[in-house]
């Protein structure tokens, strides 16, 4: 009978004598989920609509210019022609292409800034992906204001991204 209580008075028979069930194993070793917010995800979507809406926006510029002197040829001189600057169709014309062909480069660096947003890696591509992204202008100033938008969230969000060696 003495070597019947001893088997019985250690710690887990005593537990499964008062609760009737085997006990709990223990954790210790899996760690909670770490908080994450899905703000680089949110920005990544945001930086592909204003890296779209610039493209588009860049890509009517270079065809505006492409079709300006066109248009510009039935309008009088002296409504384009002011003071002693002389205002040529070619000009307007390279503005229009040089201001559409910029546009579309920097749209391109926003839409791969948001692409590494999404994946939640090199946080400095995206971050110059947004902050390139504000000078992009689009449609009534969409693609700078969404630009803005994905900058704030990208700096809130900077402990989430990947850390990677180059």
């Amino acid at each position: 009978m003495e070597g019947e209580k001893e088997e019985s008075s250690g710690p887990d028979s005593q537990l499964s004598k008062n609760s009737g069930a085997p006990p709990a194993p223990e954790y210790a070793h899996i760690q909670p989920p770490s908080k994450k917010s899905s703000n680089p995800k949110i920005a990544g979507i945001l930086l592909i609509i204003a890296g779209a809406v610039a493209i588009i926006t860049g890509v009517f510029m270079v065809a505006l210019g492409m079709l300006l002197p066109g248009m510009m040829g039935t309008i009088p001189p002296e409504y384009y022609n002011y003071s002693n600057v002389e205002i040529t169709t070619a000009l307007i014309q390279n503005i229009y292409l040089i201001c559409g062909a910029i546009i579309i480069v920097l749209a391109i660096f926003t839409l791969l800034g948001g692409i590494m947003a999404l994946k939640k890696k090199m946080w400095g591509l995206a971050l110059t992906g947004s902050i390139l992204g504000l000078f992009t202008i689009g449609v009534f100033f969409i693609s700078s204001l969404l630009s803005l938008i994905a900058l704030i969230l990208l700096v809130l969000s900077k402990g989430e991204f990947e850390r990677s060696s180059i």
